[in-house]
């Protein structure tokens, strides 16, 4: 078995820890490839090869059907997912300025209250 391997499977299940986001994301990506540059996330094709590549090294049959890689690999899913739709809904216009409107107006109510 490649020793590598456990190496790659402890660095994911670390940043699977962290908080969903483009960061998180291009942390988690950089896994598998080192000279991936934070750009790409914006591409979707980049990105979704990013991810199958990381997915194939992590792969439960490349680690003997460990059940802490299996438990790793379900969770990748649904971590990957979350950080493409935070990474679309802060691409979308006027989506940091609804943000800041929210921010400002409980801000308000609180003072007056």
């Amino acid at each position: 078995m490649d020793p590598f391997r456990n190496l790659i499977l402890e660095q994911v299940e670390v940043l699977l820890m962290k908080e969903p986001g483009r960061k998180s994301l291009y942390d988690l990506l950089k896994v598998t490839l080192p000279n991936l540059e934070e750009a790409s996330l914006d591409n979707s094709i980049l990105r979704a090869k990013s991810y199958k590549t990381l997915k194939l090294r992590i792969h439960p049959d490349k680690h003997n059907n460990n059940s802490r890689a299996t438990n790793i690999f379900q969770n990748l899913e649904s971590f990957y997912d979350t950080c493409v739709k935070k990474i679309l809904n802060d691409r979308k216009p006027g989506s940091q300025e609804k943000k800041k409107k929210k921010r400002s107006e409980s801000s308000i109510r609180e003072i007056y209250e």
